[in-house]
């Protein structure tokens, strides 16, 4: 028989078990969501907690001031609850200018006489999003300490409505664990226009599919206690993140790399930390354009290729946990490897 004959079929068969294991993953997965259920109607963070929503910000003059008065209407009875505009540097060294995103949010918060709305300005031009993140925590950190103290990262387009935000109090006030958000990115599903429209809907679809095939399979996972589980890598996303803040201070989102959530997320496995999926799904939006789309996937794809550049700052960088854990690190690097192979391939 041909030896081309024997790979093709090999591959094709290959393409075959990973659609079924692919389908029954999804199966799985509506039926975990389907379980959901929302929190009671404004719940109360206990008393000795305290929770800062980190939302680093540039350039979202027309957006801010909405955002703002959006998370104001969910914490104004919350006075342990805080909102933080990270503005940066990047965006404009003059603060005196009226139409900066710094200016703009002093106004709306001024205007609201909000308390617990806070502006941290990343002094620095040229900053990154976890530059800002890090920044400010850091300066939270050196006022309020970090005792019962949590991070929920968000971006401008996050949306919480009062149950959803209901979920995250209520999170806050179980155990101390990290959770994170995952997205379908459907909610501009219906606004696409143009001769791309249907390519813009088709990678919509996708990528939503990679959120309950792939991300919130291995959060599953990750959080299920079996033995397989202490192996199952996951990442950590700047936005969606709920974390302790005595987890976080040690380790802070890399700012070395172009996108984060792959080398923070394989830190904290490697760590022995768990990253816990939450069922209340975020919507999200899709790139506007296929030249945004290709950009996003250009960029997204740098995360699965430098996982032995993760390793080598692991095992050079936290020594301890390397040596006392090398086979969990190694597995876990492998499946790193593997997905970036995967997805050079498919996406």
């Amino acid at each position: 028989m041909d030896i081309s004959v024997i790979v093709l079929g090999i591959l094709l068969a290959a393409v075959v078990i990973k659609s079924i294991f692919n389908i029954i993953t999804t199966l799985a997965n509506v039926l975990w969501l389907g379980k959901y259920k929302s929190a009671v109607q404004s719940p109360r963070l206990a008393s000795d907690k305290k929770l800062f929503l980190l939302l680093p910000v540039y350039l979202e003059q027309k957006l801010i001031r909405r955002v703002i008065e959006d998370y104001y209407n969910l914490i104004k009875d919350k006075d342990n609850v805080f909102l933080i505009i990270i503005t940066t540097g990047k965006e404009t060294d003059n603060l005196t200018n009226s139409e900066s995103t710094f200016n703009i949010a002093k106004d709306t918060i001024d205007n609201l006489r909000a308390k617990n709305i806070l502006i941290i300005h990343y002094p620095h031009n040229g900053g990154s999003m976890p530059e800002q993140l890090n920044y400010a925590a850091q300066e939270i950190i050196k006022y309020y300490g970090v005792d019962n103290i949590w991070f929920f990262t968000l971006n401008i387009d996050s949306k919480y409505n009062e149950q959803a935000f209901g979920d995250i109090i209520n999170l806050v006030n179980s155990k101390e664990k990290i959770y994170q958000h995952s997205a379908f990115f459907l909610s501009n599903f219906n606004c696409f226009k143009g001769w791309g429209r249907l390519f813009l809907q088709a990678a919509a679809i996708f990528q939503s599919r990679w959120t309950i095939v792939h991300e919130i399979k291995r959060y599953r996972v990750n959080a299920s206690g079996k033995f397989f589980s202490k192996y199952q890598l996951a990442h950590a996303v700047g936005h969606g993140l709920l974390i302790p803040v005595n987890i976080f201070r040690k380790y802070c989102f890399p700012v070395d790399e172009i996108i984060e959530d792959s080398p923070f997320g394989y830190l904290l496995r490697c760590e022995g930390y768990i990253i816990n999926p939450v069922q209340n799904i975020e919507t999200a939006d899709s790139p506007h354009s296929f030249l945004e789309h290709v950009k996003q996937k250009y960029t997204w794809s740098f995360g699965p290729m430098g996982y032995l550049k993760y390793f080598r700052k692991y095992r050079n960088n936290f020594k301890a946990g390397y040596n006392s854990n090398k086979f969990k690190v190694l597995v876990l690097t492998a499946q790193g490897l593997l997905s970036a192979i995967s997805w050079q391939l498919s996406s």
